[in-house]
């Protein structure tokens, strides 16, 4: 692998602990703010991803699976986004 492909996926790797810290870290009582805030923090995946950028060829499959993953996170954004509601 070259280092360029290597840094891509360090990058991608840290995406899984930051969304499990999300959850972990949340409150046990999820009044409206903290759905909010859950909900701004789930969505980080997909921001994340799109900061890292998408990776040279022989990456894109992973590249796939790792949209999919955030694309899942961002469909919970919105249940927590409109729950208060």
């Amino acid at each position: 692998m070259t280092a360029k492909e290597l840094l891509w996926l360090h990058a991608v790797e840290k995406l899984l602990p930051k969304m499990n810290k999300a959850f972990t870290d949340s409150p046990s009582e999820l009044t409206p703010s903290a759905l909010k805030s859950l909900a701004n923090e789930v969505r980080g995946c997909s921001r994340e991803l799109a900061r890292i950028g998408t990776p040279d060829t022989r990456l894109q499959p992973v590249y796939v699976r790792v949209t999919q993953a955030c694309q899942e996170y961002d469909k919970g954004a919105t249940c927590f986004r409109t729950a208060p509601a």
